[in-house]
């Protein structure tokens, strides 16, 4: 949960560095809230037309992780040594997503890259 709430806290800063542990840890926490909110959406009948799935929480909700979850993409790309940038391949089908997915899951630089330190030579927690 402290990756997830870590993310919040620097949803402002686009400097540093992200290893892949807290990257994943906040993907896999905003998942999980995210379908109890679209969960939620559907108990409580709140959807957006009776088709959809998608409801008010469920956009509430993305609409306030959306500038942390840029933020983390961005530091765990400088871990890899990329730009953050590089994010802006999600808009390219297939090859852009695949890019972007090896890049996010790549192993980080060891010891400093051009955007810092390694990650865990900074914070000692």
């Amino acid at each position: 949960m402290r990756y997830f709430l870590r993310a919040f806290d620097k949803f402002g800063v686009f400097t540093g560095r992200a290893r892949r542990k807290e990257y994943w840890m906040f993907v896999a926490y905003q998942a999980l809230f995210g379908a109890t909110a679209l969960l939620l959406d559907n108990v409580l009948g709140i959807t957006l037309d009776d088709e959809s799935a998608v409801g008010y929480t469920f956009l509430m909700y993305m609409l306030a992780v959306l500038m942390p979850n840029i933020s983390a993409g961005t530091r765990r790309l400088h871990d890899v040594n990329r730009s953050g940038l590089n994010l802006l391949a999600a808009f390219v089908p297939v090859v852009g997503w695949a890019w972007l997915l090896y890049l996010l899951c790549a192993d980080g630089t060891p010891g400093p890259n051009r955007y810092g330190l390694a990650y865990h030579k900074v914070f000692a927690y």
